[in-house]
């Protein structure tokens, strides 16, 4: 009797270790991304019944990793494994009843599910049956009860629980109103890097909304979250030290901040931004109208109407680059944005009457082409184009050359195509030399 248990004792050990390698198998094979050979391990696991390897199987048709997607597959282990107390597993399951994934939508049984794994403790299952107490879905609204579950899986660090439990106790629901409490749980939440709360917590230090007002602790709260590129809290920081509200007034921090904002695209950071260097601030900030031109330019691009104002008061379409464009003008007008097409165009305009190459380029096409706001005209638009090209400007030679040689706006000449096709050729620019090239051989220019 004693061999046959010691027997029986060395089958079910040795059955056990088996089980165990496999499952470790399939979690390293999974782990390095191999998700067919996790697969394969947890496949024949499964069928033999066991639920660790049920659940993972589950999971791997859930979220298509080395099979097509398959709620109905996921489903099915999901079941297996759930049936035999899998705390994960019921949690899934009841995900899958909760959003109609391979099953039709439940939420009673999801509700029954998330119970089940909360139960025994999976703090994701908590929260989830905190959510459906609070929101009153598969179960009659109460709040007492999403507290209690809210907090069970808040003392687990859970974040989004802690959260809730901070909301609940600033708002008085299934809990008396506690702000302090309410403190306690957002800090734990933004002590564990969540970007929006510790914004959210830097506007309640700041505003003073149910605590004492803390700047130095809006500041700490709103720069944690304004240096993993939260944009309101970046926003936040530029303005209180830009206007001195809470802090010492700042320029190079204000500065600091609304760029980082600017570079995101934030169209109001931008105009601000052109506000301090168009007014410029001692020392510390050196009024730059080259630098106020281009963001309060791309300002206007997004959609700020003030920044139009301010363009043409201080005349800022003297110090941009040569950034106006012709093509964007008509992306502009085609689009329907007529303000922003004119802009364009009246840049590129007084920019040309500055002897800006590029720009008396674009302002003499603007006369080459019929439509583009202006009254279509050959011979100005070569008067513009010699003007470019006679400042060295690359393409203007090209379409000068080509002027000459079909007798477009002037009198043909080959010897005066000759001339300018060969200095773009000479340019080495790799567009225009190349075709100049083409041209100058096409029509024998070399004889002339």
């Amino acid at each position: 009797m004693k061999k046959l248990l010691l027997l029986l004792f060395l089958l079910t050990a040795s059955y056990t270790s088996s089980v165990y390698a496999g499952l470790a198998d399939g979690w390293n094979a999974y782990e390095n991304g191999d998700y067919k050979t996790a697969l394969k391990e947890w496949q024949s696991l499964a069928e033999q019944g066991d639920a660790g390897a049920q659940y993972r199987l589950g999971s791997l048709y859930d979220f298509a990793q080395g099979v097509p997607q398959d709620y109905k597959q996921a489903v099915y282990w999901y079941t297996k494994s759930a049936e035999q107390e899998h705390a994960k597993a019921q949690f899934n399951l009841g995900r899958m009843y909760d959003l109609g994934n391979g099953v039709p939508q439940d939420y009673k049984q999801a509700f029954y599910l998330y119970t089940k794994s909360a139960e025994q403790g999976f703090a994701k299952a908590q929260f989830n049956l905190g959510r459906m107490y609070a929101n009153g879905k598969g179960v009659p609204k109460d709040y007492e009860q999403a507290f209690y579950w809210y907090t069970q899986a808040a003392e687990q660090g859970y974040v989004d629980s802690q959260f809730n439990l901070g909301w609940m106790y600033a708002n008085a629901q299934g809990v008396p109103q506690d702000y302090e409490k309410a403190i306690y749980w957002y800090t734990k939440v933004a002590n564990q890097g969540d970007a929006e709360t510790q914004n959210y917590l830097g506007a309640i230090y700041f505003s003073g909304e149910f605590t004492p007002i803390d700047y130095e602790e809006a500041v700490y709260w709103w720069t944690k979250a304004a240096e993993q590129g939260y944009v309101e809290s970046q926003n936040n920081l530029g303005w209180m030290y830009a206007n001195g509200d809470g802090v010492p007034r700042d320029y190079k921090k204000a500065l600091y901040w609304y760029k980082k904002l600017a570079e995101q695209g934030d169209s109001a950071a931008q105009y601000n931004l052109g506000l301090i260097y168009l007014e410029g601030v001692s020392e510390v900030v050196p009024q730059s109208y080259k630098d106020a031109a281009y963001w309060i330019k791309l300002s206007i691009d997004n959609g700020v109407e003030e920044a139009i104002v301010l363009w043409d008061e201080f005349e800022l379409w003297k110090y941009v680059d040569t950034s106006a464009d012709l093509d964007k003008a008509i992306e502009y007008a085609e689009a329907g944005e007529v303000e922003k097409a004119e802009i364009e165009l009246y840049t590129i305009s007084q920019l040309a009457m500055d002897g800006n190459p590029k720009a008396m380029c674009e302002f003499g096409t603007m006369y080459m082409k019929e439509g583009y706001w202006i009254v279509q005209s050959d011979e100005s638009a070569i008067e513009w184009w010699l003007k470019s090209a006679n400042s060295g400007y690359v393409p203007c030679q090209f379409n000068v050359g080509s002027a000459y040689l079909i007798g477009k706006g002037v009198e043909k000449d080959l010897s005066q195509a000759k001339h300018w096709l060969q200095k773009a050729i000479d340019s080495g620019d790799t567009k225009f030399s190349e075709s100049a090239r083409v041209l100058y051989g096409i029509h024998e220019l070399g004889n002339y």
